[in-house]
């Protein structure tokens, strides 16, 4: 299921994100993003955990695509194209 991020979501999406990004608390600040209308967060789930995000801005009808994350044994199955797809 894809959805944009909630604050309900955040402790799945740091866990994805230290994974990767060791300081990707310090970089994404995910509680002002979700604030902040420009910002759209995109999640991927599968049993209501979340396996893979991007995070992107929105600005006059263009997308912009900051970070994407996928966990590691859910890559090649077309989750990423399936987000952009929803976005």
């Amino acid at each position: 299921m894809i959805s944009e991020i909630n604050k309900q979501d955040i402790n799945d999406f740091n866990a994805i994100g230290v994974l990767y990004d060791k300081d990707f608390i310090k970089h994404y600040n995910i509680l002002s993003y979700i604030d902040n209308p420009i910002y759209k967060i995109y999640s991927y789930k599968k049993d209501e955990r979340i396996i893979g995000f991007i995070i992107s801005t929105l600005i006059e009808k263009e997308l912009e695509i900051l970070a994407i994350y996928v966990k590691e044994e859910y890559r090649k199955q077309g989750i990423c194209r399936s987000i952009f797809d929803y976005a």
